[in-house]
């Protein structure tokens, strides 16, 4: 597997996650941006050895400990599945769960959406984990966004997006730091 590689699925994350193997034997998947943690514990159930589940917004580790241990006593998450969870900001310091750990491939979904307030340090985690040797791959399902999602105007008339836009603003900004941060992105799948 390429150290340099990050790949960006651009449909959904079941559609991201179609083309990974998390059921072999071993795989360690650590997931920024985790929300409510539900690509992570997907790896888990789909039977990854250890998942370590991360989020920058304050309030949500309690949450991530809760679905965790929801998934875990109705048998989704397997016992022998490790299932470590703490609060980490792009940028910051990792927390003492994933603090000197390696991990065969780094998930996020949709964590592409405020690229423009935290590009620079979202690559430059993701280059950081690849070079070092931490993370031997990293696939980061995108939402694509029409073109004035920072348009308060369209939001406030909650206007649809007659389509996809192609000037989708998330993406060509991630791309634009990625490339800054030496990353070479290869698209997974797209939506038509």
């Amino acid at each position: 597997i390429d150290s340099q590689m990050l790949s960006a699925a651009t449909a959904d994350w079941a559609n991201a996650a179609s083309s990974l193997r998390f059921d072999q034997i071993g795989t360690k998947v650590l997931e920024l941006g985790a929300g409510t943690g539900a690509s992570g514990l997907f790896a888990a159930a789909l039977g990854a050895s250890s998942v370590t589940l991360t989020d920058g917004t304050d309030g949500l580790v309690p949450l991530l400990t809760r679905n965790a241990e929801h998934n875990r006593e109705r048998g989704v998450i397997g016992a022998d599945t490790a299932v470590a969870i703490g609060p980490w900001r792009f940028g910051e310091t990792p927390p003492a769960c994933a603090a000197g750990e390696t991990y065969d491939i780094v998930i996020g979904s949709d964590i592409t959406y405020a690229v423009h307030e935290a590009g620079d340090a979202l690559c430059d985690l993701l280059g950081d984990l690849l070079r070092s040797g931490t993370a031997r791959r990293c696939v980061i399902a995108h939402e694509h966004r029409r073109e004035d999602i920072f348009d308060v105007d369209a939001i406030v008339a909650n206007e649809p997006a007659a389509e996809w836009n192609e000037k989708d603003c998330c993406l060509r900004y991630f791309l634009g730091y990625a490339e800054k941060a030496g990353l070479r992105v290869t698209p997974l799948a797209f939506e038509p």
